[in-house]
Formats: C-alpha cells, structure tokens, sequence
C-alpha cells in the first residue's frame, strides 16, 4: 500500500508540474493575444483613438520654404471646427516623404519640445495618397504615427503620437498621450526609416513603371493611390484605388511583387 501512495504522490506532483509548465507557456500567447485585440479596438493610426488632440492651420504654399530658412512660426491654433474648413483647389501638391517628416519634426519641436527623431522613435505606421493623374510623382497628404518604448507607474508600456498633414486643407492634426502595453513575446517592430533606400515617391515610381500607369489610365484617373506601411509588415504597399492592381516593394532593395493584374 505505500509503494501504491508513493506511485499516486508522484503522479499527482507531475500532473501538477505538467498543469503548471502548460499555464507558463500559454499564458503569454493569451496576453499577447489580449492585448492585440485591445490594439485593433484603439488604433493608434486613428486620431480618434487618443485623449489630447489638437489643430493648426499652416499655409501649404510657404511652409516648406520657412521651414528650410530656419522659421518657427508656421503653425496657428486652429479656432474653427476642422469639418468646415473648405479645401483648396486649382492646385495639386508634389509634397516628398523628406517634406512631411520635416514638417511633422517641427510640430513635434514646437508641441513637445521633441522633433521625434528616428533615434528615439520608430514609424508605427505610414499613410500617404494622392489623386490619379499623368504626373504622380509626389503626394498631397500624410499619416505619420510614431511610437517609442517608456515607463508609466512602473509598467513598460508604448508611448504614441499621431500627425496628419493635409496641405489642401491648410491644416495639420495631432494626437498624443495614448499609451499600449507592451507584449511579453511580441514586441512592436516599427519601420525603420533610417535603413531603408526606398522614399515614398519611389515607391510610387516604381508602381507606375511596373503596371500603375496602365492601371489609372484604364480607369481615367479616377482613383485613388495610396502608399502605406505598418509595424511588422516591412514593405511598401502601394495601391491603386477603384482598380485591380496593387503591389508591395521591398525598401532596401526596391524589389517588387505584382497583385491584381497578370503580369
């Protein structure tokens, strides 16, 4: 009978080391897994998503030269409601990826007394588009989400901030102080623009060589094009809204792979 208790005694310790050594390894999947669906529900690529918000009007056809010449004063409180501010027309803008980021830098030195150097902060996600016509070669409004790690009440968390610039609106939005916990296994991997050797408007170069021009054409210019990248996907997407073709681009190498229309 004892060598019988012995043998349950020991069955029952490994069932318990097993039960415990199972809990360790599923209960990261399970937060990750929480915390991953609490993202999607509080993206921090939606400006409605973050508790300080903001709006400045710029003047879109001085900005970039001020800021080149070293100027400061380019942003105004925007004291009307942004849903009523008509957009500009009769002029289409060529703004660069370098354009945007100077821009969005300056705002973050002004707001934060941080230009958001890519040092300190990574590219959560890049949203850019412009309309269709016979000379894409730049873009007229940009998302720009940056996210860096941090400590709040003892808990490693992310710190985001969000900007959007629209030059056909004279207008810039941000959003700050929205914070995510981190995952214990997967971590944020953000983009790193300092690395790559493909600009936006590369990109957008290389889709209008590689099919784009034919795409827009056979829809006559009603579309839209959108070039975007997001955490954990290192590669451009570029996409011809209201057609078929789409393509994704590697920024290092500027490699390319079709999707929509046979090649």
């Amino acid at each position: 009978m004892a060598g019988e208790s012995g043998d349950s005694m020991k069955k029952r310790i490994t069932l318990v080391a097993l039960i415990l050594i199972g809990l360790i390894l599923v209960t990261p999947f399970a937060y990750d897994r929480k915390l991953d669906r609490n993202e999607g529900e509080r993206i921090p690529g939606y400006l409605s998503s973050y508790p300080e918000i903001g709006n400045f009007r710029i003047n879109p056809y001085t900005i970039l030269e001020e800021l080149e010449q070293g100027e400061n004063n380019v942003f105004t409180p925007l004291m009307e409601d942004p849903n009523s501010v008509e957009s500009l027309t009769n002029i289409t803008f060529y703004w660069t990826q370098a354009d945007f980021l100077k821009i969005a830098s300056s705002l973050g030195a002004i707001l934060w007394n941080d230009p958001m150097e890519f040092g300190n902060w990574s590219i959560y996600d890049f949203y850019f588009h412009r309309g269709c016509d016979d000379h894409p070669n730049g873009f007229g409004y940009g998302e720009i989400t940056y996210f860096k790690s941090s400590v709040v009440n003892e808990k490693k968390v992310y710190a985001t901030r969000h900007v959007e610039i629209n030059p056909y609106y004279s207008m810039v939005r941000w959003g700050s102080g929205a914070t995510y916990p981190q995952p214990i296994l997967h971590k944020w991997s953000g983009f790193n623009l300092t690395e790559t050797k493909i600009t936006i408007e590369e990109a957008l170069r290389i889709s209008e060589e590689h099919g784009g021009e034919d795409a827009r054409r056979q829809v006559n210019n009603q579309c839209l094009i959108v070039v975007s990248v997001f955490r954990n996907i290192d590669k451009w997407s570029v996409e011809y809204i209201s057609t078929p073709f789409s393509l994704l681009i590697d920024p290092y190498t500027g490699e390319y792979e079709i999707f929509g229309i046979k090649q």
